[in-house]
């Protein structure tokens, strides 16, 4: 899954503001993918990527169609995902009760993607692609947490740069 997933990393990490049902179906891709690698153990390699694809095409179609469901629900999803992941990154590996975790950091991620859309999108959419690029790579647990936070801050500066130059455009700042 590792090409694939650096793939949908990188478009997401750089382009989620932009492109809303990529940054949706990059979320659904990281959820199909971090569910099948522990619920699909023995069954060939495609069955996991076949399973991830189709939850980022679900996610996507959501995406396209049912917008404020999607925006809510891709907060929740990636808030979820980037509570997780910082945990992992913190060294807090098997939290004793890793679903309230993800509960806390969807509802927090849902509620900053309504109010803040673009900003929050642009945060959100850097951890998920930040997370599908480390989680591909195979780094040296050392590295980890400083390639994570360069991947983060590099999707953010891009990001915010896109969004500068398309408000100034517009005339709206």
């Amino acid at each position: 899954m590792t090409p694939i997933s650096i793939l949908i990393g990188l478009a997401v990490l750089l382009s989620g503001r932009r492109i809303f049902w990529l940054f949706v179906c990059g979320v659904g891709f990281a959820i199909g993918a971090t569910l099948t690698s522990q619920f699909v153990l023995g069954r060939p390699e495609w069955v996991g990527i076949t399973l991830a694809i189709l939850s980022g095409i679900m996610g996507a179609l959501v995406a396209i169609y049912v917008q404020r469901f999607a925006v809510v629900m891709a907060g929740f999803a990636s808030g979820g995902v980037a509570a997780i992941q910082l945990m992992t990154l913190l060294n807090f590996n098997n939290p004793p009760a890793p679903w309230p975790l993800f509960l806390v950091g969807g509802i927090v991620g849902a509620i900053l993607l309504l109010v803040l859309f673009d900003r929050a999108l642009i945060a959100l959419s850097s951890f998920v692609g930040a997370y599908l690029v480390i989680q591909s790579l195979g780094v040296d647990p050392s590295l980890t947490v400083l390639l994570y936070a360069a991947l983060v801050v590099l999707g953010v500066a891009v990001q915010s740069r896109s969004l500068r130059r398309t408000r100034t455009q517009r005339g709206l700042l």
